[in-house]
């Protein structure tokens, strides 16, 4: 057996290829041969190269001649080639005896020159090539007698794999196991066992028993477990804070902090900013809240926000107009669109630097609501200073009531409380998935608890392989039922609502004639028929939208 090293070899790896890897090597008493190393050879990429160029000498109206000069140093084994139109291309490989006069003579065939129809030019590539070298290291490769081993009696043993092999077999032979795997047949178990192929002979020493059976095994293995697929479950979201809820005495008054305590080690790891508890109804009661991260806060958490009663008042309300105009034909300007909002004005009490920094972050939230209205800030603030000495100052700012607006063409907004409420989604599901969709069009996927703001909401069912019928319930009372047919999108003329704090869940069971009070008109296109204060047996209806059934095949 022979092997020749390669660029990176080990002594392991050479063992290896010469003898599986092991050091050991048992074979009959004196027929172990000859064993030996070379240094060999290798080849190596060349380094440098000549210059090779095409030079005219004359043209006799008919050819032009060159001559192809071979300048500075070369090295055997790089390659020269001349090519021209009309010529066969000359390769030149360089050797050890070659002189610059021999290699000029092979490029310059004709009469020492080298002709081409006139106007031609004859295109020269030199490429460093490679070459084969001499090693110089004196590798040694040797074998020493380890153990006379004594004779023995063998006994051969024909092992033999059967061609019936499924997945999940076990097979064992002597202190080796394998199970089979998808893909493998006879031959691919016998190699792993370590035999040559389905039917091998292996030997042992007399009276050494050899083990060998197989089993089936387990049918089904890991590659039988199919996918799951969560359908629903609480909503993570990574956070750097803790949220947590203090309730503070009605005893507790004054001036505090609040404090985040290590109580195995005794520690105080944080205190908050200054908080002062006190029956305090004048001053009014803000809250804000954004989406992610803003201002160094996170609102990860839907319906996380801050509520605080701070020394703020709010002033009167006052008008603010906001007009477009333009000029016509006949010169007279006149308004195009004209919006009316309210404005007030937010003072505080004298205060520190400290809680002016932090207000400002919290009036340019998306969301403020001051004493159940919500604000936006308009045109900035001011923060005169009282006093240099205490370092005190007063805050104000122009705050607009955000969705209070009259305009020209007869829109009007009216700005309310902004408050969340909780929706729950009781289970079982029925394999339906449900969405909220606001007043703007935007869908709110329906998970197993979330807290959602305050309003009225258009609820959309997207139906499973079943018909179900979808409860609705407001603070426990139920509200509205409608059936959604298997396989289609459904959505009920009955509004969703949820109100401040108030907790509205979803139903979903199974498909039921119901008997169902109407005290309204019930349209069946294309006429309407009236039914008022009857109690009609039919199945639960629902309306649906204009591309109904065009979503799945029935």
């Amino acid at each position: 057996m022979a092997y020749t090293a390669a660029l990176g070899d080990t002594p392991e790896r050479i063992l290896a290829e010469l003898n599986g890897g092991s050091d050991l090597l048992t074979v009959n008493s004196g027929s172990l041969g000859e064993t030996q190393a070379l240094p060999g050879s290798r080849l190596v990429q060349n380094t440098s190269k000549p210059n090779v160029i095409a030079q005219w000498v004359s043209n006799d109206g008919t050819y032009d001649y060159f001559k192809i000069r071979v300048l500075g140093s070369w090295q055997a084994g790089n390659v020269i080639q001349v090519t021209a139109s009309g010529k066969t291309t000359i390769t030149r490989t360089v050797t050890d005896a070659d002189t610059q006069a021999t290699l000029e003579t092979s490029m310059n065939p004709d009469s020492s020159q080298y002709r081409v129809s006139s106007g031609v030019l004859p295109q020269v590539t030199v490429l460093g090539g490679s070459q084969t070298m001499d090693n110089t290291n004196y590798p040694s490769l040797t074998a020493v007698v380890d153990a006379q081993i004594a004779e023995a009696e063998i006994r051969r043993w024909q092992v033999g794999v059967s061609v019936d092999v499924e997945t999940g077999n076990v097979y064992n032979l002597e202190d080796r196991t394998y199970t089979a795997v998808e893909g493998d047949d006879a031959e691919a178990v016998a190699l792993a066992l370590g035999l040559d192929g389905p039917y091998s002979v292996i030997l042992r020493p007399d009276g050494q028993p050899v083990t060998a059976y197989a089993r089936k095994g387990k049918r089904y293995g890991p590659s039988n477990i199919a996918d799951v697929r969560l359908l629903e479950g609480p909503l993570m979201r990574k956070s750097r804070q803790v949220v947590v809820e203090v309730t503070i005495p009605e005893t507790v008054s004054g001036t505090l902090q609040l404090g985040l305590v290590d109580v195995r080690n005794e520690d105080v790891r944080a205190v908050s900013n200054y908080l002062r508890v006190d029956n305090l109804e004048e001053y009014s009661l803000v809250e804000v809240l954004g989406i992610s991260e803003l201002y160094g806060y996170e609102y990860h958490e839907p319906g996380l926000s801050q509520r605080l009663r701070l020394p703020v008042s709010m002033g009167v309300r006052m008008p603010y107009t906001e007009s477009e105009t333009r000029v016509g034909l006949d010169g007279y300007q006149r308004k195009r669109a004209v919006s009316i909002w309210q404005t007030a004005e937010l003072v505080s009490d004298v205060v520190g630097e400290e809680f002016c920094d932090t207000l400002t972050g919290w009036l340019q939230h998306e969301e403020v609501i001051i004493d159940g209205t919500e604000y936006s800030m308009r045109d900035g603030m001011e923060t005169p200073v009282l006093s240099n000495l205490s370092r005190t100052l007063q805050f104000s700012a122009k705050l607009t009531a955000s969705g209070n607006v009259r305009h020209n063409r007869g829109r009007q907004l009216g700005a309310g409380p902004l408050a969340y409420g909780r929706l729950e989604w009781i289970p079982p599901t029925f394999g339906v998935n449900m969405y909220l969709i606001g007043m703007d069009g935007e869908y709110l996927p329906v998970v197993r608890e979330m807290a959602v703001r305050a309003g009225e909401y258009r609820l959309e069912v997207l139906g499973a392989a079943d018909d179900v019928v979808v409860e609705v319930f407001l603070n426990g009372t139920l509200k509205t039922q409608f059936r959604c047919p298997k396989l289609s999108r459904s959505r009920p003329a009955d509004l969703v609502r949820i109100e401040p704090h108030g907790l509205t869940s979803l139903r979903v069971s199974a498909d039921r004639l119901l008997t169902v009070d109407y005290t309204c008109a019930v349209q069946t296109l294309p006429e309407t028929v009236e039914y008022t204060c009857e109690v009609v047996e039919k199945g639960i209806i629902s309306e649906f939208s204009d591309d109904f059934n065009e979503d799945f095949v029935i």
